[in-house]
């Protein structure tokens, strides 16, 4: 996949949510992946707050969901192109 990014002339980064979600992750591969996560320049989108509403989350969203939030804010700031996830939904 990285490979792919890169042959398509696009960087790959990862999102500040992104390693703040990986921090409060409390399994076994946390640590590993934390370090993996840091060979990729981080983006930091302004506040979501307008996006809150244009994506359908509540006001105050769990912890979780507000990460998921700050992460398709840097999508949507244009900060990034294609989200890539793992997550089940």
């Amino acid at each position: 996949m990285l490979r792919a990014i890169g042959e398509l002339g696009y960087p790959a980064v990862i999102a500040e949510a992104t390693r703040a979600d990986l921090q409060r992750g409390g399994n076994e591969h946390r640590a590993k992946r934390l370090r993996y996560a840091e060979h990729y320049p981080v983006v930091s989108p302004k506040s979501p707050d307008d996006l809150r509403e244009r994506a359908g989350y509540r006001q105050n969203p769990r912890v979780n969901d507000e990460c998921d939030l700050r992460i398709l804010a840097a999508l949507d700031q244009g900060l990034g192109t294609w989200l890539i996830t793992n997550d089940a939904r």
